[in-house]
């Protein structure tokens, strides 16, 4: 879609009606570069409730990832794929210059054969939690007859 078509402002939108009526306990937005994860925050941080005189980030909480670790109160959790897949394999420490190009347009993407799949190292975590968009029909909270709201990890 077009710069300006509102996708950011439409995404702050679901997210504000997720939290706020569906009880969703987190929303995580991925974005390819940092300063999309700027703009994003920003646009959260503007964001004026249709249902309240407050801005999304009055009411609840925004975070965008500077560190491996996710803050527990967090609402809105805005990160880099990249840094999300730094968290993933258990690094402690992930430099904010990798976060400033885009995965595609790194040298190591323009390879022509493929990278081997990695698996994880250290512990995974417990349960991840899930959120999915309301359809005209409600929530799609299953798949395959699976809940979709926490799935535990299998070993």
């Amino acid at each position: 879609m077009a710069t300006g078509s509102g996708k950011t402002f439409t995404a702050c939108n679901i997210a504000y009606r997720l939290i706020k009526f569906a009880k969703a306990k987190r929303i995580l937005f991925l974005v390819d570069r940092n300063n999309l994860g700027k703009q994003t925050l920003n646009e959260f941080q503007q964001f004026q409730s249709p249902y309240n005189p407050y801005k999304f980030a009055e009411e609840f909480v925004v975070q965008h990832l500077r560190k491996n670790a996710i803050p527990t109160g967090a609402k809105v959790v805005i990160t880099t794929i990249q840094r999300l897949y730094s968290i993933l394999q258990g690094e402690e420490e992930f430099e904010e210059d990798n976060e400033e190009t885009s995965m595609f347009e790194a040298a190591w993407s323009l390879q022509k054969e493929p990278l081997p799949v990695a698996t994880m190292t250290k512990s995974r975590p417990n349960s991840l939690t899930l959120s999915s968009l309301t359809s005209a029909t409600g929530p799609s909270t299953t798949c395959g007859g699976r809940s979709l709201n926490t799935l535990t990890p299998s070993s």
